[in-house]
């Protein structure tokens, strides 16, 4: 083996742990580096997280709200429907009233043409009756005057 003057092998060392401390700071400055660039992932990922997160909850809420709606809104078709049909049952309730109305009043219609006929007979008959009477009056009046003469005449006679 051959011997290096110590100067030299000093160089070659000193220059040996030069490149070793560079590679070092280069691998150092290459980890910070990453150490940053994986901060800088992590806090876009941490607000992207809180970003769903505050997403997610409006959309909780938003569902929550449209639930509550669909269940207003369900009562108030059901309350709709129970008016719906009262109201039907109403209006049959009517529609039944009116066409026992309109049976009574063409029955009462009948008998009041029924009774207008009878009137008229009635008035008839009594015309017929008043006639009777006045020459039943006149033949009477007739006797009385026709009998007056023949009694004198015959209280005379005797």
């Amino acid at each position: 083996m051959k011997s290096f003057p110590s100067s030299s092998v000093t160089k070659e060392r000193t220059r040996r742990e030069g490149d070793g401390a560079n590679r070092e700071k280069k691998a150092r400055e290459a980890a910070e580096s990453s150490k940053s660039d994986l901060q800088a992932s992590f806090n876009r990922l941490k607000a992207l997280a809180h970003e769903v997160i505050k997403k997610r909850e409006e959309s909780k809420r938003e569902r929550d709200e449209a639930f509550k709606e669909k269940e207003r809104l369900s009562k108030e078709l059901e309350s709709v429907s129970k008016s719906k049909d009262e109201m039907k049952f109403k209006l049959d309730e009517v529609v039944r009233d009116r066409d026992a109305l309109k049976g009574e009043i063409e029955s009462s219609s009948r008998m009041l043409v029924s009774g207008i006929e009878k009137l008229h007979v009635l008035k008839e008959e009594l015309e017929e009756a008043k006639q009777a009477i006045k020459e039943s009056e006149k033949k009477l009046k007739f006797k009385e005057e026709t009998a007056a003469p023949a009694m004198g005449a015959r209280d005379a006679a005797e």
